[in-house]
């Protein structure tokens, strides 16, 4: 007999959870397949496609749109194989990065482990898993090379701005300054120009943001908007850096905007802030020899915090206020526009 009050339906309730519980699972399950599978497809065909490009099956803009055995097929009638020198000019034309000999021969031997000398790559060795994974780490170990280097230049910059502001002072305890001395321009030119300080951080903070898209893929537009400005700054031999100092300068002239001054310096400090997580995770993988990648929720929460700290800002600044909620970095950004005046 059933329990009373319609209790014997219970066992059927949860039934009908449970398996309603195994279909999600399951479609879950075929979703990520299907997800993994995408990764897999489309990182083959970035093989394939920089495989052509390094054996001169085609230029850079126009190896793209074609489909995998077409692109296999090219580039096995243009060069046969490419050799360590015509490897390390190619990488640079290509990939834009510069890899010293000793790389060069690393990045060969990985792709024919167990050969003494690799005297030369073809396609299947360019286009292989090891020769991909190989490049990729001396990417990254070039980009914390890069990023060691910002944050010391910012460090000097920083440095030689106070060294500055000491001889400018030239031991005076205090200098008193009327409103009419100081530029307080908040017209809407001023305000469309000042939020444009945020684009570098912004642009930094994308390789965090990426891993987004998988859980987000409505956010696929913006990323690939943002990935032209980002691309014409990689273009630019150190051009992240020219646009870091010329910030910089621009942030202690007098005689611009209190208010674009103040955005350009607390964009200054937010993309220093984005050196943190990856300097910490890398230099912690050189340490270990392990791979020194931030790691996806991690990256994730800073690029939600970089576009949170970024949002406020250009929506503070678009309504013509002072942009210094942001925590730490708005007293440190208003400090120094402030000790300036």
């Amino acid at each position: 007999a059933g329990a009373p009050g319609g209790t014997a339906e219970d066992p059927v309730a949860r039934a009908r959870a449970a398996a309603e519980a195994a279909k999600l699972e399951l479609e879950a399950a075929k979703l990520r397949a299907e997800a993994e599978e995408m990764q897999r497809t489309m990182a083959k065909e970035r093989r394939v496609t920089r495989a052509r490009q390094l054996l001169n099956a085609c230029g850079i803009d126009n190896c793209y749109g074609e489909d995998l055995d077409r692109q296999t097929g090219a580039a096995a009638r243009d060069l046969e194989s490419v050799t360590a020198e015509m490897l390390r000019e190619k990488l640079g034309e290509v990939v834009g990065v510069t890899l010293t000999e000793e790389q060069t021969r690393e990045l060969m031997a990985a792709c024919r482990p167990g050969q003494a000398d690799v005297p030369s790559l073809g396609f299947q060795d360019l286009s292989s898993v090891e020769f991909d994974a190989t490049l990729d780490r001396f990417t990254r170990e070039a980009q914390l090379a890069k990023q060691k280097a910002n944050a010391e230049a910012a460090a000097r910059n920083a440095e030689l701005a106070a060294q500055r502001q000491a001889r400018e002072r030239g031991g005076r305890t205090e200098v008193v300054y009327t409103p009419g001395e100081v530029n307080d321009d908040r017209e809407l030119p001023t305000r469309l120009l000042s939020v444009l300080a945020y684009l570098l951080p912004l642009l930094d903070g994308l390789q965090f943001g990426r891993p987004l898209v998988q859980f987000v893929p409505a956010l696929m537009p913006i990323f690939a908007f943002l990935a032209v400005p980002n691309a014409v700054l990689d273009a630019i031999p150190f051009g992240q850096l020219i646009v870091f100092f010329a910030m910089s300068i621009a942030s202690s002239n007098k005689e611009l905007p209190r208010l674009l001054r103040l955005n350009l310096q607390q964009g200054i400090y937010l993309d220093i802030a984005l050196f943190l997580p990856s300097i910490t995770f890398q230099l912690f993988g050189l340490i270990s020899g392990g791979g020194g990648k931030v790691p996806p929720e991690i990256g994730i929460g800073v690029f939600v915090l970089l576009v949170l700290a970024i949002a406020y800002s250009v929506v503070t600044t678009l309504l013509g206020q002072d942009p210094d909620g942001v925590p730490g970095i708005s007293k440190m950004a208003k400090d120094r526009v402030d000790r300036d005046l």
